[in-house]
């Protein structure tokens, strides 16, 4: 049965969010202050009478199901339409903008990103996002059913540089879980921290995108949210795997973005002949080719490519 909220509600700010979990309410909740009526698709909700009924829509579900949610639609979204998932696939090495893109080849895909914990925003404090897209007024439709005083919104074509981040903040974080969970203070957080931003930037660069986006809210904000705030998943991931809980029981407690996307990551730098010196380390970490202590010091003493040092 469908979510009843709203329904019989004629504006033509109509949201739909596909996907009601902690981030797709935290959505939500932007949309009505913005004055949105909303309405949340749940699983195996059929599909089309949210397509016919919104305006603009938002999916917000774990990266990893994008593909095949996208794959089931009917028809095609008429309206704004931008994916809020952060990930990238494992198999393929495909950012979210790629797979949406490659389902709906002419349909102007936006990302939304930025430094936004869910259960802050649900509880009516301050955020603010990056929408990123080919289309600056496809970008500023979207922004009327979610800007407010409390909630701003930036624009960036780059949408490139926007995905690498939401990959790259997941991962890192993890590692500074890690280093927690081992007592390693904020020094060596801050100067893990260092080196993987530059190592995301040059990924960032390799593959057509710009620095200006990485010091956006999508790029430097929600990196450093996400790698220092206990709410995050990441990092809570990374601290309860450094201090022993078994890998698949933590992912499962945790669900964290940054483990699915290491994968998949490497994937793509396999393919794209990039060095990722940091991400490495924590893949053989994780996975168990390097033990945890000296992993964990690796973090920190490896030298990056990315420094001058003397």
């Amino acid at each position: 049965m469908a979510s009843k909220e709203n329904h019989t509600n004629t504006s033509s700010q109509r949201l739909v969010i596909f996907g009601e979990g902690a981030w797709g309410k935290a959505l939500g909740s932007v949309a009505r202050a913005a004055g949105s009526t909303v309405r949340f698709w749940k699983r195996d909700e059929d599909l089309e009478p949210f397509l016919g009924w919104g305006k603009a829509f938002i999916v917000a579900l774990p990266s990893f199901c994008l593909r095949g949610f996208l794959s089931s639609f009917p028809q095609k979204p008429v309206g704004p339409f931008a994916i809020a998932s952060k990930g990238i696939e494992a198999k393929t090495g495909k950012f979210m903008h790629e797979v949406a893109q490659e389902i709906f080849p002419h349909h102007p895909v936006m990302l939304l990103g930025g430094p936004n914990m869910a259960l802050e925003i649900q509880n009516g404090l301050p955020a603010a996002c990056t929408l990123a897209g080919p289309s600056k007024e496809c970008a500023a439709e979207l922004a009327l059913f979610l800007k407010s005083q409390k909630f701003n919104l930036t624009f960036t074509h780059d949408v490139v540089s926007c995905q690498v981040a939401s990959v790259f903040k997941n991962i890192l974080a993890v590692g500074c879980g890690l280093l927690c969970s081992h007592n390693q203070g904020d020094n060596a957080q801050a100067l893990f921290l260092t080196k993987g931003f530059h190592e995301m930037v040059f990924v960032g660069k390799h593959l057509g995108g710009q620095l200006a986006a990485f010091l956006d809210f999508c790029g430097i904000g929600d990196f450093m949210l996400t790698c220092y705030s206990p709410l995050s998943r990441n990092r809570s991931f990374g601290k309860a795997f450094g201090q022993g809980l078994d890998l698949q029981k933590a992912h499962e407690k945790f669900m964290a973005e940054g483990v699915w996307s290491m994968e998949g990551l490497m994937t793509r730098a396999l393919r794209e002949k990039i060095d990722l010196p940091l991400v490495g380390d924590l893949c053989r970490v994780l996975k168990g080719h390097t033990p945890l202590k000296q992993g964990i010091a690796n973090l920190v003493s490896a030298p990056s490519p990315h420094l001058m040092y003397l």
